[in-house]
């Protein structure tokens, strides 16, 4: 078809805008330009134009533009036959698109091609379209390698190369360098989040629930996203990104960790401890999600426990089973997955849930504290924090002081320098010895603010959690509140399969069907320090159990001479060392 033969104004045209998500659209016109400029060249010319296709994706990969690919298809049934573009390198940019646009040009079904510097027909010289679109799919392979190799450059120099996550911002200094500094609103937030995992004492669901209801917490705001509530999987991400350590993963080789250029909200030594954490979970307790159930019955129990044997979920199933009056018998039993890759599980059959709901009322009944206990124990510790905080007051003081004695000395090193008592190369050496010591100073003193800030707040909510918790867990269906209650005793309760005849925690017989061959308990080692509290001992040598001290105390309502004697056993235990509690949650 000769270029003469064909008449614009009677062609069907697309204009057809494209911005790439890569770096390359900084060098070209933006989508609103591109636009712009089509639709006058159309004004101008009378071209008639019947579809208009806006795209923001990479043309390096073909089969990546579903708008490019609506418009092959309406060019191949003969609805539109030319294109209106900036240049051919919106078009395409790889050798695959490119071979589809020369061969529809060269069949006739695309007529005309015009762009802002020329057309292009069928008879057009196709050397000259096939070198353009070559130069346009080489130039995307370069900016590819040549960003690749930026990035990586960067990347081992601890500069960071995406969005900042979460608790941090982008922004540029006064030479308008990108740098990232902490975001006043989310980082104190999620620093103290990281301060309560540590402790032990709660779950990231937790934490998550906490984060997003009671803090209120949104996440950042974007042009496009954020400003909503953390998800679990963002959570999940932000625990294992060595980020917040300060720390950048190298690109070749994950293992290996780089400085990074920012403020570290939480020390390595924290981050190792937090995938410690999540590695003894994974490995010795091979933790999964929970799979929560898609059908309309509802597993109370459902993620409070797991399997004693594998370490796998314990999950509910409901069975009907038809009688012979033509009425059904339904009833819900919690099982072992048996999805562990580790080990092979010796857990035979379940618990009905009526059984483990027995179980777990005696096991509280067992650890449950009489309001007066907890009065004591909160006046015990309230005097423990009284007294600690004069001993922080002095530790304070002398870590001041060692700092003061840090900057004093440096000051003296730089007056040294300047009256040239030392070379350059001396003075860079002390000075960096010093300013190391005074920002180790710096980060031990802030790491004894927030253990001592903690710590009672910790061992408070724990202790309260035992009045009343076996009230406290049937009043609720929340299974993350559940499980904080289950966690107040000790850490990971399971489903263990004990001989017959083997007691619960109320001294009753565990009963069992008439054909099982080992029963069914559900066990909870107690915290160390719940364990001694538990087996007090008077000057006589009597244990007085919890069970035993709240049962007396319930009786004894109105005769203080024996609850003060009471209050004396109690108080036996005063030594016991406050933090352990923290300690053994991990």
């Amino acid at each position: 078809m000769n270029n003469l033969d064909i008449d614009p104004k009677k062609l069907k045209f697309i204009i057809y805008v494209r911005k790439s998500t890569e770096g390359e659209d900084r060098q070209v016109a933006s989508l609103d330009d591109q636009l712009e400029f089509a639709e006058g060249l159309a004004k101008k010319n009378g071209y008639k134009v019947i579809k208009t296709f806006r795209e923001a994706a990479s043309a390096r990969k073909p089969h990546n533009r579903p708008k490019f690919d609506q418009m092959i298809k309406m060019l191949r049934q003969d609805k539109a036959n030319a294109i209106i573009c900036w240049q051919t390198n919106r078009l395409s940019r790889n050798p695959e698109e490119n071979g589809i646009i020369q061969q529809l040009l060269i069949n006739g079904d695309i007529q005309m091609i015009a762009t802002s510097s020329q057309n292009y027909y069928p008879d057009t010289n196709l050397i000259q379209l096939g070198v353009e679109g070559g130069s346009n799919a080489q130039y995307s392979i370069d900016l590819s390698r040549n960003v690749r190799r930026g990035m990586h450059s960067k990347n081992k120099r601890g500069g960071w190369n995406h969005m900042t996550p979460q608790g941090y911002l982008n922004k540029h200094d006064d030479n308008n360098q990108a740098i990232i500094v902490p975001d006043p609103k989310t980082f104190p937030l999620i620093q103290k989040m990281f301060t309560l995992l540590l402790t032990g004492n709660y779950t990231v669901s937790e934490l998550l629930n906490i984060m997003n209801n009671d803090w209120g917490y949104r996440t950042t705001k974007h042009k496009h996203l954020g400003g909503k509530p953390l998800t679990l999987k963002i959570l999940y991400d932000m625990l294992g990104n060595p980020f917040y350590a300060g720390k950048i993963r190298d690109y070749d080789d994950k293992t290996i960790l780089h400085d990074g250029d920012w403020p570290a909200m939480i020390t390595l030594e924290q981050y190792k401890t937090i995938q410690r954490m999540k590695n003894e979970n994974i490995e010795k307790y091979n933790r999964r999600p929970i799979s929560y159930n898609k059908t309309k019955i509802r597993h109370e129990l459902k993620g409070l426990l797991t399997c004693a044997s594998c370490g796998c979920a314990i999950i509910g199933e409901h069975h009907d089973r038809l009688l012979a009056d033509g009425t059904y018998n339904d009833h819900t039993y919690y099982k072992c997955t048996k999805k562990s890759p580790y080990r092979k599980c010796e857990l035979h059959g379940g618990i009905e849930e009526e059984e483990a709901f027995r179980q777990i009322d005696a096991i509280f009944d067992h650890y449950t504290l009489h309001p007066k206990l907890y009065e004591w124990a909160m006046e015990v510790l309230g005097e423990i924090h009284t007294k600690e905080i004069t001993e922080r007051y002095d530790v304070a003081c002398a870590q001041n002081d060692s700092i003061k004695d840090c900057d004093k000395r440096l000051n003296t090193l730089i007056d040294m320098r300047t009256r040239e008592l030392i070379d350059d190369e001396e003075f860079e050496i002390k000075a960096k010895e010093l300013k190391k010591l005074k920002s180790d100073l710096k980060q031990a003193n802030q790491d004894a603010k927030e253990r001592n800030k903690n710590w009672y707040e910790v061992i408070g909510n724990t202790l309260k959690n035992l009045v009343n918790p076996r009230e406290k867990f049937n009043a609720t269906n929340e299974p993350s509140v559940r499980r904080s209650l289950l966690l107040s005793i000790g850490r990971c309760p399971v489903l263990k399969e004990v001989p017959l005849g083997t007691k619960d925690y109320d001294g009753r017989i565990i009963p069992t069907r008439h054909r099982a061959l080992t029963a069914k308990r559900i066990e909870v080692e107690p915290y160390k320090w719940l364990k001694e509290l538990d087996e007090t001992v008077d000057q006589d040598g009597e244990i007085f159990p919890l069970r035993a001290l709240t049962e007396k105390l319930s009786v004894q309502q109105g005769s203080n001479e024996q609850k003060m004697a009471l209050k004396a056993i109690w108080w036996a235990r005063r030594d016991l060392n406050p933090h352990s509690l923290a300690r053994t949650r991990f």
